[in-house]
């Protein structure tokens, strides 16, 4: 699975291209975890860290309501959804 695969291309009468995406639907698991942001952390290496795939990062940053995935707080904690 691509990073890219949640994506739809927007094409505009004048030429512009857009991506667009739906974002992640969370469903609430007994299975779900939390982490403690530390030093270094992006949201792609925690995906890779409980997804065993970098390329999900997007559901981290959808479900904790992160706008900038490299501007993360050392401390924070943020949600790890089970995903099946």
């Amino acid at each position: 699975m691509s990073a890219y695969n949640q994506f739809l291309v927007a094409k505009f009468s004048n030429g512009q291209l857009s991506l667009d995406r739906h974002p992640y639907q969370y469903r609430p698991s007994s299975k779900d975890r939390t982490h403690i942001i530390v030093e270094g952390e992006r949201l792609d290496t925690i995906a890779f860290k409980y997804y065993d795939n970098s390329t999900l990062w997007y559901i981290l940053a959808d479900v904790n309501g992160i706008i900038n995935p490299f501007d993360l707080t050392i401390g924070d904690e943020i949600l790890i959804p089970e995903i099946s």
